[in-house]
This record gives structure tokens, C-alpha cells and sequence, in this order.
């Protein structure tokens, strides 16, 4: 018998922290947590996110609570205003027309970066 595994609230904040490519001392850092070790509970499921906490990865990493809670994608009502302006055809044409791997990653950190002044 083969059973999928549930993707996780800790899974979730995971995949954020690795996609973002920090270490959990670096996020801890970030988020102004005391020791790297409450990260590595949240994503083990060890320890639950307050709602402080919750909001706080929410506002980092731009991710709904939702997102992070059941794993539901962003309304389309959240994608209107980068849609209405065929922002994100652009930035999508842009980012497929680089060529090499290692400056496509460079592109999507600076995304991020931007994304983080808002």
C-alpha cells in the first residue's frame, strides 16, 4: 500500500526557508527568534505557530496565512492587480528568456529581495 504524505504546516515553512535559501539560524536571525532550534520545531511539528509568528513568516516570505495554514493558493482577487497590468506575463517572459541556470537563480533572489522592500 502507498500512501502520499500530507504536506505539513511545517513542511510548508520549510520549502519557504529553503526556497529563500537561508538556514534555519539565518531565518531565526530574521524573524528575531531566539535560537535557531524554534524553527526547527515549527518545521518538525514540535511546536505550533503562535499567531504573532504565523503573520510574521506570512509578511517575510509574502505568503498568505492561509497559504501557510492549509496550503490554499492566493484568491484570484489577490492576483488581480499583477495580472490587470500583465506584470506577471512579463516578469514570466523575462525570467524564461534567461538562458543560464545559475543567473535565473540570481533573478529570482532579487525578486525576493524586492519583495521584501515591497
Amino acid at each position: 500500500m502507498n500512501k502520499t504524505k500530507e504536506v505539513t504546516i511545517g513542511d510548508r515553512l520549510k520549502m519557504l526557508r529553503e526556497d529563500a535559501d537561508l538556514t534555519q539560524t539565518e531565518l531565526a536571525r530574521e524573524l528575531h527568534v531566539r535560537h535557531n532550534g524554534v524553527i526547527s520545531m515549527y518545521e518538525n511539528g514540535k511546536k505550533n505557530l503562535s499567531i504573532e509568528m504565523l503573520l510574521m513568516y506570512s509578511e517575510y516570505f509574502r505568503v498568505t496565512t492561509d497559504w501557510i495554514l492549509k496550503g490554499e493558493p492566493a484568491t484570484s482577487e489577490d492576483d488581480k492587480g499583477l495580472n490587470g497590468l500583465g506584470g506577471l506575463e512579463e516578469i514570466k517572459k523575462v525570467y524564461l528568456s534567461i538562458r543560464r541556470p545559475e543567473v535565473r537563480q540570481v533573478a529570482i533572489r532579487q525578486l525576493r529581495n524586492l519583495a521584501i522592500l515591497g
